[in-house]
Order: C-alpha cells, then sequence, then structure tokens
C-alpha cells in the first residue's frame, strides 16, 4: 500500500520523490539503532525492506524519464539534461548553493517567514482566535506531560526517556532530521527549483519538513537540555497554531473572492462571446497567478458542455501587460490544453478591494475605482463590453463547485442595474435602485453608484440623482479619474442631450464638456 500511495503521491508532485530516500535513512536507522549487528547484515535488510517500495519508485522514474513526454520544457527530463551536459559546473555549484539555501528556508526560516506574513496581514479576530487555539494547544500538551508523569510514578515499568532532556535521542534525531531534510530537498532542487517565499509559503519546502523537524526538536532538547527546553517547543507550537490556523482563513478568504467573482459575473453577464479574453484582477494579496485559473471557471461557467476553451483567460501583472496595451494574439498551451488568446477581444474585470463588487470596465466610457491596481488604469481601456451578450439565457456557476447562489447583497443589484444599463432599460435600473435603498443596502465604492445615478437622470428624477451626484462629487480621487475623459468632448445631438449634459456637469463642473 505504501509503493502504491508513494507513487500515486509521485504522480501528482514529483518534487515529492525525495522521500524515497527518506525511507531508506529511518529503515537504516531501525534496524541498527541500539545493536551492534555485521554492517552488510544490516544492509541487507534494510534493503530487502525498502525494496517493494523501491521496486514501484524506479517503474515510475523509468516511465517519467523515457516513456512520458512533458508539455512544458521547464519540466522536460530532455531540456534538463542537456542544461547539465552544456554547463556542467555551473549547474553544479547551482545544485550545492540552492541545496544549501533551501536547507536553511526549510529547517530554520520555514518557522518564522510564514508566521510574520501571516501575522502581518492577520484580521485581528482572526488572530484572538489563534491566539484562543494556542492557549489549548499548549494546555493540552502541559496535561499530556503531566499524565506521563504521574504514570511513570504509578509504574516503575513504564518508561518516560523519551521526553527527557537526559535522553540520548536527540543526538540522532539532528542527524538524522538534517540528512532527511537534504535528500528530500535535493530532486527540487536537481530540477532547477528552489524554495522562495515570494508568498507566505513554498510549496518544495514540503518534502523537507519530516527532517526539519526532527532536527529542531533535537537540537532544542540538546542544546537546552539543562534549561527547560519544553518551553521551546511550546513556543513553536504556539508559532505553528497561529501560522496555519491564519493560513486556513487566508485560502477560505480566496476560495470565498473567486466564489463571488465567477456568481457576480453570471449575474453581470448571461453570456459571453467566443474567444472572449478575461483579464481579471481581484483584490491585492489574492491575485490569481495562472491564466487557467480564470479561463478554467469560466468554462465550466459558460461553456459547461464543451471540451474545448471558449472563453480564454489571463493574469495581469509585469509580463502581460505590454501584450495587453498592445492587443496581441497568440495561440497558448497551457499543459497540453491548447487556446488562442486575442486581447482585442479583451473584457476587464476588476474587483479592486474587500468591499467592492465586480466591476466590468468599458474602455470607451472609463469608471475605474480609486482603489485600483495602477495597471487597471493601464489596461481600462482595450476593456469591449460589447463581448457580454446581453440578450442571451443566463448561465449560473455549476453549485457542485461553486457553491450555492451566494446572499443578494447589494452587490447582485449592482450587477443586475449594470447589465440593465448595458441595455438601455432605465426603468429597471431604477427599479432595482429602489430596492437595494429599501433593504438598506448601499455601496462601499462609490463608483458603483454611477449606473443608478445616470438611471434616475434618465427617468428626471433629478432629487434621487442629485443624491449620488453629491456623494459622488465628495469623492476627490473619483472625480479626477472619471471626469478628465469628458474635457472636450461633444455630446451628440439627440433627444437625451440635456440630460447627458446635466449628468457630467453634475458631477464634474459646468465647464468640462466644453473644454
Amino acid at each position: 500500500l505504501a509503493a502504491l500511495f508513494g507513487v500515486g503521491c509521485y504522480l501528482m508532485m514529483e518534487y515529492m520523490i525525495g522521500f524515497e530516500a527518506v525511507r531508506l535513512i529511518l529503515l537504516w536507522y531501525a534496524l541498527g539503532r541500539g545493536q551492534k549487528r555485521n554492517l552488510r547484515l544490516r544492509a541487507l535488510q534494510t534493503f530487502k525492506r525498502w525494496l517493494p517500495t523501491l521496486s514501484a519508485t524506479t517503474i515510475f522514474i523509468l516511465w517519467r524519464v523515457f516513456i512520458f513526454k512533458s508539455a512544458r520544457s521547464v519540466t522536460d527530463v530532455r531540456s534538463l539534461g542537456k542544461s547539465y551536459a552544456s554547463q556542467p559546473f555551473n549547474m553544479l555549484l547551482r545544485v550545492i548553493i540552492e541545496s544549501a539555501k533551501d536547507f536553511i528556508d526549510t529547517v530554520l526560516l520555514s518557522w518564522f517567514v510564514p508566521f510574520y506574513k501571516m501575522l502581518d496581514g492577520a484580521r485581528y479576530g482572526d488572530l484572538m482566535i489563534s491566539l484562543m487555539l494556542v492557549a489549548i494547544g499548549i494546555g493540552l500538551v502541559v496535561l499530556y506531560l503531566r499524565w506521563e508523569q504521574s504514570r511513570s510514578a504509578a509504574d516503575p515499568a513504564v518508561d518516560i526517556n523519551t521526553l527527557s532532556p537526559a535522553a540520548p535521542w536527540h543526538r540522532d534525531a539532528i542527524w538524522i532530521g538534517a540528512l532527511c531534510a537534504l535528500v528530500a530537498l535535493t530532486p527540487a532542487v536537481l530540477a532547477n527549483r528552489q524554495v522562495q517565499y515570494t508568498d507566505a509559503f513554498d510549496r518544495y519546502t514540503l518534502p523537507g519538513t519530516l527532517g526539519g523537524i526532527l532536527m529542531v526538536g533535537g537540537a532544542i532538547f540538546h542544546l537546552l537540555r539543562r534549561r527547560r527546553p519544553l518551553w521551546a517547543v511550546v513556543f513553536l507550537l504556539g508559532i505553528s497554531l497561529i501560522t496555519q490556523y491564519n493560513n486556513a482563513i487566508f485560502f477560505r478568504t480566496f476560495w470565498e473572492y473567486q466564489r463571488q467573482l465567477w456568481w457576480q459575473l453570471s449575474w453581470r453577464a448571461p453570456d459571453l462571446k467566443d474567444n472572449t479574453a478575461l483579464v481579471v484582477i481581484l483584490p491585492q494579496s489574492y491575485r490569481l497567478w495562472e491564466s487557467y485559473e480564470i479561463w478554467g471557471p469560466a468554462n465550466l461557467v459558460y461553456s459547461p458542455n464543451s471540451d474545448q476553451v471558449r472563453i480564454a483567460g489571463e493574469v495581469l501583472n509585469s509580463t502581460t501587460l505590454i501584450p495587453m496595451m498592445r492587443q496581441e494574439s497568440f495561440l497558448r498551451t497551457m499543459r497540453r490544453v491548447e487556446y488562442p488568446i486575442d486581447f482585442k477581444n479583451s473584457l476587464v474585470i476588476n474587483m479592486p478591494t474587500a468591499i467592492s463588487c465586480v466591476q466590468l470596465l468599458d474602455g470607451e466610457r472609463l469608471e475605474i475605482s480609486e482603489y485600483s491596481d495602477p495597471m487597471v488604469r493601464l489596461v481600462a481601456s482595450i476593456s469591449d463590453i460589447s463581448l457580454v451578450k446581453t440578450s442571451a439565457q443566463p448561465l449560473s456557476p455549476p453549485a457542485i463547485i461553486f457553491g450555492p447562489e451566494p446572499a443578494r447583497n447589494w452587490c447582485y443589484y449592482y450587477q443586475r442595474a449594470s447589465l440593465a444599463r448595458q441595455i438601455g432599460n432605465w426603468e429597471e435600473v431604477a427599479r432595482l435602485g429602489d430596492q437595494a435603498a429599501q433593504a438598506g443596502l448601499f455601496p462601499q465604492d462609490d463608483v458603483e453608484w454611477l449606473p443608478f445615478y445616470e438611471g434616475y437622470a434618465y427617468l428626471r428624477r433629478l432629487d434621487d440623482s442629485n443624491r449620488i451626484g453629491a456623494l459622488l462629487r465628495e469623492n476627490y480621487s473619483f472625480i479626477h479619474t472619471y471626469c478628465p475623459q469628458f474635457t472636450a468632448a461633444e455630446i451628440p445631438p439627440g433627444p437625451d442631450e440635456g440630460i447627458e449634459r446635466y449628468m457630467i456637469e453634475n458631477i464634474c463642473g459646468a465647464d468640462t464638456s466644453s473644454e
């Protein structure tokens, strides 16, 4: 079973294969601990016990090297082999240096870097709960130790030396832990990967955690054997509980933002035209990293019965910014999935903060939240709102993946009003605005007032429109982003010319549209 589960693990996460070397080290130690055994006999017994998992792992390695064809050059064994062959000295030096750095990152810094980053971003309520968990965890440890002491006193046959600072186990734990951590981290380094705390965590530390814990635990009891080492254990336990609890909160929040994204988009856009390129920006610290985090869910929502990528997507970052601004088009391959992406068909979707709704930008009428990332302002003009199929039969995210429909709060009314505004259904906009007001709902992001501001104005409900206009005029950041686009603008003649001039002048000043 261990062999089968091990291969299953390596098929999903190849960098965990270093655990096979860890298994060998532990078997060698277990078969010789406290015994004077012939070295050859010990090696033979160790190999016999390692053989089942070694056989399965060998089959996996042969398949991975000689049969499997990687769709990504960075994970292709042949490409990696060419790098070693062409620059053997540089690659060897890199392996040595990066292995040492990863060892320090995993064994030492992993206790403190994630802790600091999680603590720095934690909300007060979550921090208080994590402190309560620390108190409970430490209390349970103390109760366990007292129980062991009373059990030892009542029964001399019970040996609690494993918890004693004078026990010899800590010296073994230090060298075994160090060796296990090093060999477990090596495969990732050999594959040209390394530990990087870009965010709070790094997945490449995972194989080395077992060895790191053994080494740190052994070192604590060895170095502090006469100075109450359990206090150091309690300290690390507290750090761990705070870190892991707030990490869970982070991923829960991250997933909630993604759920809100797709549910709100379904309220706003009944369907999207083929080959739409969604550019999605979530709140800071919760940004999506890869394009498939956009086009994967988008096609589950808008093309659930197709095996083709009908809706493309891309994240906004320093690498993708220039191709977006230049509106380039090209064919992309992501993990063997091939799809075209054409930034001439971009639809920019912005969720600036936790208090904002999902906002679809219109490149011909820029309404950008004051909280938006500067890069959003650079690509806002390429956003084509006409890619929304306003008359299509509405599609909803599958609840089995995205959960039930969220509560219909302010964002629901805003999304439905934005859709009605796009098709010029001002009566529907006003009806939704009235319903939201009756329910005591209002936006935290002022830019979300605009559909209702225009809806009331077109229906000549000027008191309601003026009320919203007064709120917008007080927002300095919004005014200086929104109003410059109307400088020297010519309002086309027509039945609504007067009301359109009123809407602009009411917010931006009487001379704005005539400059």
